[in-house]
């Protein structure tokens, strides 16, 4: 099974950074497709991470997967359908909703130009 990767670097005095924490724990708990790690400003090997990855502020949510070629970064707390949503791109995943979503449009499209 292909796995993603999400970061979620924080800050031990950062008022926004337990959200971003318990949103991304949330949805590492409904998938099994998604490893976490949480990485705390101040804790051994945190500043080599934060600077790998370019990371100025926090939190900030990194995802990785094999399906995209780049990292994605995120700024903020995230809510868990955000999360979701850049999970599926980095592993590749179209949503059943999206693809009905897609669908739907193409078919108003194609009345209206017939």
């Amino acid at each position: 099974m292909t796995q993603a990767t999400m970061m979620v670097f924080s800050s031990p005095t950062c008022p926004h950074c337990p959200a971003a924490k318990n949103f991304a724990e949330q949805v590492h708990k409904e998938r099994d497709d998604v490893r976490l790690q949480l990485v705390t400003s101040g804790t051994p090997g945190a500043e080599k991470l934060f600077r790998k990855y370019d990371v100025a502020s926090v939190p900030t949510v990194i995802i990785k997967g094999d399906s995209y070629d780049q990292n994605i970064g995120l700024r903020g707390a995230q809510s868990p359908k955000t999360l979701h949503k850049y999970v599926d791109l980095a592993l590749g995943i179209e949503r059943e909703e999206e693809v009905k979503e897609k669908k739907s449009l193409f078919s108003v499209f194609k009345r209206k130009t017939s």
